[in-house]
């Protein structure tokens, strides 16, 4: 992963101390700035819109201005889970990403579908459960409880 990435993993706990664990991957894509500068230009024209508009007409102008500027927005991949498989995690959206990246035969939906609803979850300190995603072969395994 280059420098346009930050890979990160947290731990979210609600009010009833309920543990959500989770893995992002933030990746800064180069944005179109015709594109924006349109979008732009269409809200400040845009009758409905209720608050002032004199933000969005000087942003579009800026935009239409700036030629040379290179502009880049976070987007994040993230994944949410009852239990912390922080690496298996980081691995599967690092290879998510490299698939959105190329031509592959098989739709992203379908490695997201396969990993969040058919991988199954492995019985404590019983069986081992091996994923394969596109580069990596996974050995996915859970502790024994204590004794």
């Amino acid at each position: 992963v280059d420098q346009l990435h930050i890979m990160f993993s947290f731990v979210l706990t609600d009010v009833s101390r309920v543990k959500l664990f989770g893995t992002a991957l933030i990746i800064y894509e180069l944005v179109d700035l015709n594109k924006l500068a349109n979008v732009a230009t269409t809200i400040a024209n845009n009758p409905s819109q209720r608050r002032e508009q004199s933000e969005e007409a000087l942003l579009a102008a800026k935009l239409t201005a700036a030629k040379n500027t290179v502009l880049y927005a976070p987007r994040a991949l993230t994944v949410l889970s009852h239990y912390g498989f922080f690496h298996l995690y980081s691995l599967f959206l690092q290879q998510l990403y490299h698939v959105s990246l190329s031509s592959s035969p098989i739709p992203i939906e379908r490695y997201i579908t396969n990993f969040v609803s058919e991988l199954p979850l492995p019985p404590q300190g019983k069986t081992e459960i091996f994923f394969t995603l596109p580069e990596y072969s996974v050995q996915i395994t859970r502790p024994r409880k204590n004794q």
